[in-house]
């Protein structure tokens, strides 16, 4: 399985991919594979944002519903509009990475067109 960094060039509308030693664009790395290609993106921390928020009282089994109520207010725009990923916790605050559903679309739909299979996005700092 390909195991490589992804990040958003927004100049450009394109997704780059980290390779060896300099970043190329998604479109000419993947021309360079097999069709249905597996393949694991880490996604670079300038595309997402992670969060540490304390939630004294909230369960794990409830968390994934208080999340999104605990970001409202730090989200540009409404929650529904984000990928919120809870990701452990520390010191008694809890993690969560937060990235834009359109953002998440883009890359899966820039792998799809080029014949890769994405088995994992992962965050950089995870």
């Amino acid at each position: 399985m390909e195991t490589v960094k992804v990040r958003w060039q927004a100049r450009t509308g394109e997704w780059m991919v980290y390779t060896a030693s300099d970043w190329q664009a998604l479109s000419c790395w993947a021309t360079e594979l097999p069709d249905l290609t597996p393949v694991r993106l880490i996604l670079a921390a300038t595309d997402y944002a992670c969060h540490w928020l304390s939630l004294p009282g909230v369960s794990q089994r409830h968390l994934a519903r208080a999340l999104p109520f605990a970001l409202e207010e730090s989200l540009i725009g409404d929650v529904q509009e984000y990928l919120i990923v809870p990701a452990g916790s520390a010191d008694k605050k809890i993690r969560a990475y937060v990235v834009a559903n359109e953002q998440i679309e883009r890359l899966l739909d820039a792998c799809e067109l080029h014949h890769l299979q994405v088995h994992e996005v992962i965050p950089e700092t995870s």
